[in-house]
């Protein structure tokens, strides 16, 4: 590195490297990253060509990469994926949750209109009918009993991480 002839206390440093080709390139401290000033090598009529392409600064020193790229991008778009990812989990669950819900209530409340339907022949047999309407649905009958004419179920559908409880009520309409 060679001073350059400005004043004294000046800190403009110049450097003076040779390209492939035949170009000789100058660069300047405090000018911008990247950036060369390609220099006559007397062969071409002035213009600082020689035969072989312009090369920026940056190239020259690291062989065509791209200088201050230290990964933060992706390690961001993977933050973001995961974090993403993460909230459709939770949505999916979420709904997941919803939908075995409803299942859970429809199997209860089909159970129940089973026993209903059966209350004439016992509490054993609409119990048993019951039993098989959950089943047939997948969920477990917790409990049944006939009030009367009603029937009222409860019953478990085991969920991704908690059984769902579910119960129902059936019978004749009450006139008013």
């Amino acid at each position: 590195m060679t001073g350059d002839k400005g004043l004294p206390g000046d800190s403009a440093m110049t450097s003076r490297r040779s390209l492939p080709g035949g170009n000789a390139m100058t660069s300047r401290r405090g000018m911008t990253r990247g950036t060369a000033v390609p220099q006559d090598s007397g062969t071409s009529g002035g213009r600082g060509t020689s035969g072989g392409s312009a090369v920026t600064g940056a190239s020259a020193r690291t062989g065509g990469g791209i200088t201050g790229d230290r990964g933060a991008a992706t390690v961001l778009a993977a933050a973001l994926s995961g974090a993403l990812i993460t909230v459709l989990w939770v949505g999916i669950q979420l709904g997941s949750a919803v939908v075995n819900r409803h299942r859970a209530e429809g199997a209860a409340d089909l159970a129940a209109l089973a026993a209903a339907a059966h209350v004439p022949q016992g509490q054993e047999f609409a119990c048993g009918r019951a039993g098989w309407v959950a089943r047939g649905m997948g969920a477990e009958i917790a409990s049944c009993r006939l009030d009367g004419s009603d029937a009222r179920v409860e019953l478990h559908v085991p969920g991704l991480f908690a059984v769902i409880d579910a119960r129902a009520r059936a019978g004749p309409v009450r006139g008013g």
